[in-house]
């Protein structure tokens, strides 16, 4: 049988998907948004969310250096205060293997970036995370043109 694409086959849940991650993003910073979504993106492992993402958080003003030590961000000095809490943020809800998230650090990026931000942040990180396993589930490549999308 052949892969169901979810896009095609469901093109009402892609609609509701692509704005929910327009609504999330208003009220949070571009380059918090990429930076998160790339490393979100990264964590999951979806090479075309990966490579979007990469090039959008260029397009937002981080340096590729900057992009090149992501992956290792807790013991890279390039990270802002914001930045490290968003991205820890980010690493409890997409591997949530411990449980809740901890109080310290949604009360760490609340004082960082205040609260609508915050709220902002956690429904990017769970359009990204959607987006991603959409992206696996349909093994999508970043060479591949599919539906346009802003995951």
């Amino acid at each position: 049988m052949p892969q169901v694409n979810p896009t095609a086959a469901a093109p009402d849940a892609l609609q509701a998907l692509t704005e929910l991650t327009r609504i999330s993003a208003e009220g949070l910073a571009p380059e918090i948004a990429e930076l998160v979504s790339l490393h979100v993106s990264q964590t999951n492992g979806c090479a075309y969310c990966t490579a979007l993402h990469h090039d959008a958080a260029l397009a937002a003003g981080h340096p590729p250096l900057k992009l090149a030590a992501l992956p290792q961000w807790p013991d890279s000095p390039d990270f802002t205060p914001a930045e490290r809490a968003a991205l820890d943020l980010a690493r409890h809800l997409t591997r949530p293997a411990d449980g809740a998230v901890p109080a310290a650090v949604h009360a760490e990026v609340t004082t960082l970036l205040g609260p609508e931000a915050t709220a902002r942040l956690i429904w990017t990180v769970a359009a990204t995370n959607a987006w991603n396993r959409i992206g696996i589930a349909t093994a999508t490549r970043p060479t591949e043109a599919e539906e346009p999308r802003a995951n």
